[in-house]
């Protein structure tokens, strides 16, 4: 009788018989993460070291990455969430965004140097490569391994993707708690327990604490999905419902409560809805006397709206957001018969079907550069019919395909409420590259000599 082996002893013998127990899959996987991950970090170091797409050094960041990177750095150094952008002693209690790109990014002030944001991005870079494994698992999860194959590879190369993670924003944070989102939905899906439902409501917070507007998941995608379990009876379907809303809101709990005694009104996920609100609702992106710029948002209609209410002076974050909540909703409620056209506008700028040369330009003020804006604008359009068929096909398959189309109303939603721009499509941008990975496995599948 043959002898079994013998265990692995030494870590050269360890490292061989792991890898032999991983199979083609899981390597291919890991050599695209990888190739992956050093594109992203050579874009980083070589584009993004020196000057940024909107001019100052790169250093000193754009857009919304000045909060990201300095919030991530005071709270690396134990201050809580602050904000400190005005030097040494000029600090006060901030929640300009949700808290979990914040608290992922403090690492990297601790492990590599201090407060670099050449460090920020490779760490983004790395949770870039996490978001091409993660679409490869749910791919193969719902259409097989050349399918998982072919999504790692549509997301390595995927622009509307990389030129993300060079960013000290919270798009491909946002990406990472999606995919688990979407993981667990498939999952629950195919075995409704209400221990898949918490977690599917769990996964929904966790969205929430990486961009708000994720928080649409819950009425767009896990209610209808729980409550359309079929051989389920209808008393358990709303139970599903009910447990995956209660760990939605364990979820959020913590930082809402921690918000309490921090501001003076209460603050759930940010103080940023209220300066949204009245930079995408004034004369200035409503078309009135200059229709550049329409269906976008405007930092100059903060300013405005503090010379001529006085908003913006008084309280601290959680006051000024209700102010300028206020102003932004009385400004529609006085201009409703220009609103259907921003709201058309707003649509289209964030489906790519509005202007692309416009939102190129303004994509440059957030450190997006040019050439990568308009290399993921091609890629979205040769990607929409082939996430077309992917959709086709996981039909046929009999795989649920609502967790991946939830995001057209998600999007849609989410650009109608607040303004547009390409980077709210992030939901949509994920869902197209596992369907299209999708269509791609099939059709590999399908040439003479593939598996079936």
């Amino acid at each position: 009788m043959t002898e079994p082996p013998h265990p692995p002893a030494t870590f050269m013998e360890k490292l061989s018989w792991r890898r032999a127990q991983l199979g083609s899959f899981h390597r291919s996987v890991a050599a695209i993460a990888g190739a992956g991950f050093v594109f992203r970090a050579v874009y980083a170091v070589v584009a993004k070291r020196e000057f940024d797409s909107c001019g100052p050094p790169a250093a000193a960041l754009c857009g919304d990455a000045f909060y990201y990177s300095s919030s991530a750095n005071v709270f690396a150094r134990g201050y809580g969430f602050e904000n400190r952008l005005g030097g040494p002693g000029h600090f006060f209690q901030a929640a300009d965004h949700p808290p979990l790109t914040t608290i992922v990014m403090a690492p990297a002030n601790v492990l590599f140097w201090r407060h670099s944001p050449l460090a920020q991005r490779l760490l983004m870079c790395l949770l870039g490569a996490a978001v091409i494994v993660l679409a490869a698992f749910l791919a193969r999860r719902l259409a097989g391994p050349a399918a998982g194959i072919a999504t790692a590879a549509v997301a390595a190369v995927n622009a509307n993707l990389w030129m993300n993670d060079v960013l000290v924003m919270s798009e491909t944070v946002g990406a990472v708690t999606l995919l688990l989102l979407l993981h667990a939905a498939v999952r629950a899906r195919a075995r409704p327990t209400l221990a898949a439902s918490a977690v599917l409501g769990a996964a929904v917070g966790l969205c929430g604490l990486a961009r708000a507007e994720l928080l649409l998941y819950g009425p767009l995608l896990v209610v209808p999905l729980l409550l359309g379990t079929a051989g389920v009876v209808w008393p358990r379907r709303v139970a599903a419902v009910a447990v995956a809303g209660l760990a939605s809101l364990a979820v959020l709990a913590p930082w809402t409560v921690y918000n309490l005694g921090r501001f003076d009104e209460p603050v759930v996920i940010s103080t940023n809805d209220g300066l949204t609100l009245v930079g995408a609702n004034c004369d200035r992106v409503y078309g009135v006397g200059d229709p550049g710029g329409i269906g976008f948002w405007n930092l100059q209609c903060r300013f405005d709206a503090d010379a001529a209410f006085g908003t913006g002076s008084r309280g601290d974050q959680s006051t000024q957001a209700r102010e300028y909540r206020t102003v932004g909703l009385d400004y529609i409620r006085a201009h409703t018969d220009r609103l259907p056209h921003v709201l058309a506008v707003r649509a289209a700028r964030a489906w790519g079907v509005y202007a692309p040369a416009e939102m190129v330009w303004l994509n440059q003020g957030e450190g997006r550069d040019s050439w990568a804006s308009w290399t993921g604008y091609v890629q979205w359009w040769v990607l929409v019919p082939l996430a077309a068929a992917g959709a086709w096909v996981l039909r046929r398959r009999g795989q649920p395909v609502w967790p991946l189309l939830a995001s057209v109303p998600v999007v849609t939603v989410t650009a109608l409420a607040f303004y547009g721009i390409v980077r709210f499509r992030l939901p949509a941008d994920v869902s197209a590259t596992v369907l299209a990975g999708v269509a791609l496995g099939h059709l590999a599948e399908r040439r003479p000599g593939g598996r079936r």
